[in-house]
Parts: C-alpha cells; sequence; structure tokens
C-alpha cells in the first residue's frame, strides 16, 4: 500500500482517508481554540469599554459633576481667596440664591468664595448665620448692578443650563492654558 503524506507538515506518518495527519489536525483545533478565546476577551473588553463610557458620559451629566464644576470655577474666577477676610485655605463656594433655584444654581455670578469661618460661623457676616449682611456686603462690593443682573437671572424660569456650564468650562480652560 502507498503512504499517504500529510498535505500540511508532509510528514509520513499513516492515517485513513484524511487529508491531514493527527499532529496537524491537534494543532489546528488548538489554533482555533485560542482564536475563539482572542475574539471572547476582545468583545468582553470592547462590552466592558461601552459601559465606562456610558458611566462616564453619565456621571458628566449628574447634578453632582455640575455642582462640582461650578464650585471650581467659581473658585478660580474669585480669586481664590475668602472675599470677606482674603484668606486662601478652607475655602467653600456658597449660593447666594438657593440651589433649588436652577436658573441660576450654575451661574458663577451666583457665586461667593468664603472661608470656611465666614461660610457657617461668623455671626456678623455669614452665608448661613447672617446672609443678609452677607447680601450688603456683597452690593457693596460688587456693586447694584451686578446684584439688579442676579436678581433678574434668579427670576427667569427658562434658562440654558449647557450654556451655564459652557461658560464654567471657559474659566476652567482659561486658567489651564496660563
Amino acid at each position: 500500500m502507498k503512504t499517504k503524506y500529510c498535505r500540511a507538515c508532509q510528514c509520513a506518518e499513516p492515517f485513513k482517508g484524511r487529508k491531514f495527519c493527527i499532529k496537524c489536525i491537534r494543532q489546528k483545533e488548538k489554533e482555533k481554540r485560542l482564536q475563539n478565546l482572542a475574539i471572547k476577551k476582545l468583545r468582553k473588553e470592547q462590552k466592558i469599554k461601552k459601559k465606562k463610557e456610558k458611566r462616564k458620559e453619565k456621571k458628566e451629566n449628574s447634578v453632582k459633576y455640575f455642582d462640582t464644576l461650578w464650585s471650581s470655577a467659581t473658585k478660580i474666577y474669585y480669586g481664590n481667596s475668602c472675599e470677606v477676610c482674603g484668606k486662601k485655605e478652607n475655602l467653600n463656594s456658597h449660593h447666594l440664591f438657593s440651589r433649588s433655584n436652577f436658573s441660576i444654581r450654575w451661574d458663577y455670578r451666583n457665586a461667593v468664595i468664603l472661608c470656611t469661618y465666614h461660610h457657617i460661623w461668623d455671626v456678623r457676616i455669614s452665608g448661613h448665620k447672617a446672609p443678609a449682611e452677607l447680601l450688603e456686603f456683597l452690593k457693596q462690593k460688587r456693586g447694584m448692578e451686578w446684584y439688579n443682573d442676579l436678581l433678574f437671572r434668579a427670576r427667569q424660569q427658562k434658562v440654558d443650563k449647557l450654556v451655564l456650564i459652557a461658560e464654567l468650562k471657559v474659566i476652567l480652560q482659561k486658567i489651564d492654558s496660563v
């Protein structure tokens, strides 16, 4: 009987009715399994990447993200110091009009930067214990035109949130580029 040769490796191993020897068949099966595993791993990585992108997108559209953006931008805009005493550490961004007023919640003009003492504890000028005195102080410091503009903005019903967020991002980009 004539010896058949494997088409892949040209070995002289005897085999019946096949084109390839057992060794080559096993090698091809192994390669196929490895290829399938690589495809599964790639699909899993793509799935994970899509989930991360969705999470990031969801996070970037969250109220908490916008509040953090507002806080950072206002601190930069107003000079990273308490507007009452000038301290540069332990700063808080304080809303003059309540955060529940979404027409100016993320408007940088609705902010005052205060040290923790003037934000919470001082009985003479404080964001929480003496807000009227703080507002009078700011009217004198920033002017009545600023206050009237802020009051007008606070009374508006429809405000484009994206415009306010874009303004905050511009403030942050100016600092990053310097």
